[in-house]
């Protein structure tokens, strides 16, 4: 039996992450690594290798983890993605999984190409509905992707407070008020600091008389 195989044998285990996401490498700074950003910061768990995987991880032994711990696999498919054996590899991985366990999991989103090229690649992601990025921002199909993988979140928030969190101005917020109250702390604690020298002296001198 191999380590993707065993990974998935065990179903009883709790999953790690919500989403795989599987892409070329090509098409990390364009489109993957904003959408990985904008679905961490909604506060999805994803396996994407760059947030992910470690200095001295094994890669394969990493992806066959990552695929069978995943609740849901995102498939970037693109003409890079379609030319590439690496994630063919990925995708086959989900597709077992789904096979075998009769429900949803993979989630394709369509990064540059058209309907003849992804038929011509495969018929089965043909006929999924799939978000398009020529259609949508990244930050919009994460919120698309929330409302699947993460129903508890997308339920939860207004669609306004769903759009600052994926494009990381709540977090930035927070970030400024955590600002604001160091700033605030760290002017208390030099005001007591000033007040107890203060004292101190006030202190000294009565003891001189």
């Amino acid at each position: 039996m191999t380590t993707l195989e065993s990974e998935i044998s065990n179903q009883s285990r709790p999953k790690e992450w919500d989403v795989f996401i599987s892409h070329a490498s090509e098409d990390k700074n364009g489109f993957v690594r904003p959408l990985a950003q904008a679905l961490g910061q909604l506060g999805v768990r994803i396996w994407y290798d760059e947030f992910t995987l470690d200095v001295g991880d094994s890669l394969s032994r990493s992806i066959d983890r990552g695929l069978a711990q995943s609740k849901f696999g995102l498939v970037i498919i693109s003409e890079y993605f379609i030319s590439k054996k690496w994630p063919e590899r990925e995708l086959r991985g989900l597709v077992a999984r789904e096979l075998e366990q009769e429900q949803k999991l993979i989630l394709p989103i369509w990064h540059g190409v058209s309907h003849r090229q992804v038929l011509e690649f495969s018929p089965p992601l043909a006929d999924t509905i799939a978000m398009k990025t020529n259609e949508m921002s990244a930050e919009e199909i994460a919120i698309g992707l929330l409302k699947i993988v993460r129903p508890d979140i997308y339920t939860n928030h207004p669609r306004a407070a769903l759009e600052k969190m994926a494009s990381g101005q709540a977090l930035r917020e927070i970030q400024e008020q955590l600002k604001h109250f160091e700033d605030r702390l760290n002017s208390l604690l030099e005001e007591r600091e000033r007040q107890l020298e203060e004292l101190h002296r006030t202190l000294e001198e009565k003891m001189e008389r």
